[in-house]
């Protein structure tokens, strides 16, 4: 019985920490995602500038 209790209570630690875990890398995919995004963009603006300039 004992044994069962430590055994779920290992498993809910782990769910916790994984569920930490796949927030943590979420949120740093997005924010990756966001500034790859925003590169895109500046260097889509900037060739636009040099074709208008050409």
């Amino acid at each position: 019985m004992l044994y069962g209790s430590i055994y779920y209570l290992w498993i809910s630690m782990l769910q916790q920490r994984a569920e930490i875990y796949a927030c943590g890398l979420m949120s740093s995919v997005l924010k990756a995602l966001i500034y790859i995004h925003t590169i895109y963009k500046m260097l889509t603006l900037i060739l636009q500038c040099c074709k208008w300039m050409l």
